[in-house]
């Protein structure tokens, strides 16, 4: 089989119907039919039927490679997946995904218009986006207000094959569980050239997200921002760019999923909600938009239990 042109890159574990899932909107197009794509997959240790499913596949397309590691070393399977592919150039993703028609041809033929250029390159999501955008970023400032909070999303990020092996020096950063902020940042500093693809291009599989509601704070908010200030400091993001960053994160991510919690009594207790509230509310109170933010919480929260109601009121209803 001739080089790949694209790997896609999956870790994962225990996911094992997500992936068939994904796996099943994959082999389906032209570009892994054709052998310019190639799956990969880096198991994590599962202990449910995942190697049983990937060994089934790997046996029957010579174009998706199956790892399996002996241990669960964590995030430090995300630069791992990327390691062990062929192509030309390496996109992460994750078993949430289920690519579109066409979505991984189009990926495919953008890498091939630009291997001498070589820019960085990330896929960002917008639901409804029939035709495909492509632009060009030279300033972290502008490719941040782009994508926002978006780039903590593995599904955003790729990397040449040229660029594995710089992997190495952020093997520490994998401990933050946002691995791929501060290797996409430091790609794009080598670069200088960053090309952002936006098209609804995906379907996310849901998943429990309460399992990392301990951490919701420590990884999207200390964590994040501290992978922030390191460009601040440097003078690769700007003050401004950096506050308007924070104050979008507050408002457009971390609002909805307090919410989404809060209004899930099932799932997360009431006091651990408390706990993660008063966290965002203390690291955001002295910012000039707290009192604008309060309004603006109580008033998503009211309209979100109105929603709720209106929809169990229905499901009663159809009884």
């Amino acid at each position: 089989m001739s080089k790949p042109i694209v790997s896609l890159c999956i870790p994962t574990k225990n996911e094992s119907q997500r992936l068939k899932n994904t796996i099943t909107s994959i082999i389906a197009e032209k570009c892994f039919v054709n052998g310019e794509l190639e799956l990969v997959i880096s198991d994590n240790c599962s202990d449910d039927d995942t190697e049983a499913v990937c060994r089934e596949y790997a046996e029957k397309y010579e174009n998706i490679v199956y790892n399996r590691n002996e241990t669960d070393i964590k995030d430090r399977n995300f630069p791992k997946v990327m390691r062990c592919g062929n192509g030309l150039y390496r996109k992460l993703s994750n078993t949430s995904n289920c690519f579109c028609n066409g979505s991984l041809d189009l990926l495919v033929e953008l890498i091939k218009s630009c291997t001498d250029e070589r820019p960085v390159i990330l896929t960002n999501q917008e639901l409804g986006k029939a035709e495909p955008e492509v632009e060009v970023f030279t300033c972290m400032d502008d490719i941040l207000r782009k994508i926002s909070y978006y780039v903590t999303w593995i599904g955003e990020f790729g990397l040449w094959e040229d660029d594995i092996p710089y992997l190495d020096e952020m093997d520490s950063e994998c401990d933050t569980c946002l691995w791929q902020v501060p290797a996409f940042l430091e790609s794009f500093k080598r670069k200088g050239v960053c090309m952002i693809l936006t098209y609804d291009w995906i379907r996310v599989q849901e998943r429990d997200k309460s399992k990392i509601f301990d951490t919701f704070f420590e990884i999207f908010y200390i964590n994040y921002t501290n992978h922030l200030k390191k460009y601040l400091r440097s003078g690769d993001l700007t003050e401004e760019g950096y506050e308007w960053l924070e104050r979008d994160l507050l408002f457009n991510f971390m609002t909805p999923w307090m919410i989404r919690c809060q209004l899930d009594q099932n799932r997360i207790a009431k006091g651990e909600q408390d706990m993660i509230r008063e966290k965002v509310f203390e690291a955001y109170k002295d910012k000039p938009y707290f009192n604008e933010y309060i309004e603006f919480y109580v008033a998503v929260l009211k309209k979100q239990t109105y929603d709720m109601m209106v929809e169990l009121q229905k499901k009663l209803d159809d009884k």
